[in-house]
């Protein structure tokens, strides 16, 4: 069982990962500041994935954090096919 949910785990970080790679690269080689685009998608999913991963507190409902994932996920996609 233990193997098995660490194999879940790795599966579903690995896909996250995937996912988030653009934001990455953005971040890494433009160094943004301030509070829109890429670097505020990023903070804010983030946010969301220390609380869902690593148990971090919230006063959020199960519904709203997964609304709040679901809108930070959409707001990283957006922002990493921005013009640069």
């Amino acid at each position: 069982m233990r193997a098995d949910l660490g194999q879940a785990f790795l599966t579903h970080a690995n896909k996250l990962l995937t996912q988030i790679a653009p934001v990455r690269r953005t971040l890494a080689g433009e160094g943004e500041a301030g509070g829109t685009g890429t670097f505020e998608a990023a903070k804010r999913m983030d946010k969301v994935i220390l609380v869902l991963f690593a148990g971090a507190p919230t006063t959020l409902s199960s519904r709203q954090l997964a609304a709040e994932f679901e809108t930070a996920a959409t707001q990283l996609v957006t922002a990493s096919r921005e013009p640069r």
